[in-house]
């Protein structure tokens, strides 16, 4: 599994961002039903931002041990929006700690958006996420503890069951799989993690 990235890898990490180290920051992959990457979230502990970045193939590298790097040189970076956030509702992250309900991130207009897109909120069978080394697709999904932990190759139907739950909570337009990103893969404008908001 060496050449995979996990999620508890992606946790509270440092990046370096053209050439300057940032931290502690984690990085959330958005994917879609068929486990490829549309968007990458970004939140800070520093400044309390939550950042909406589109995937692309040079967007992350992991260079050994807690070393991640993202390239985002060359756009303009702002804070995520709740319009921004709801482009994203019908994708899916895994966050086992729950990021976004620490206070920090309290009252940010895009929560509540990006919270239903939180795999372990509906499916608390998956204990962890590994994507390949890109960031481009979730590849497996982990269940159970100890003993009972086993690895499963993530394909469509992986999510039956929270897609599920989801669209009781939520309702099924927002779900539509032609608002997936590919068709519709909107704007993100993004201000630098490391600048805090006053």
């Amino acid at each position: 599994m060496f050449w995979l990235a996990s999620q508890k890898s992606l946790h509270r990490c440092r990046l370096q961002v053209d050439q300057e180290r940032y931290g502690p920051a984690s990085v959330f992959p958005f994917f879609d039903d068929e486990g490829q990457t549309r968007v990458v979230m970004i939140t800070t502990e520093d400044s309390g931002q939550i950042l909406l970045v589109d995937w692309h193939e040079r967007l992350f590298r992991r260079r050994g041990l807690g070393r991640n790097e993202l390239q985002l040189e060359g756009k303009e970076w702002a804070d995520a929006s709740e319009e921004d956030a709801r482009q994203v509702a019908h994708l899916w992250h895994f966050d086992p700690w729950w990021v976004l309900g620490e206070e920090r991130y309290i009252g940010h207009p895009a929560v509540p958006h990006l919270k239903g897109t939180n795999i372990p909120g509906f499916d608390e069978s998956y204990t962890t996420a590994y994507f390949d080394r890109s960031l481009a697709g979730v590849r497996y999904l982990g269940a159970g503890e100890g003993e009972n932990y086993h690895l499963a190759k993530f394909a469509v139907g992986s999510l039956t069951k929270a897609d599920a739950l989801r669209r009781d909570q939520f309702g099924d337009e927002r779900f539509s799989r032609s608002e997936n990103s590919a068709a519709n893969p909107g704007t993100w404008r993004l201000a630098p993690f490391w600048e805090v908001r006053r």
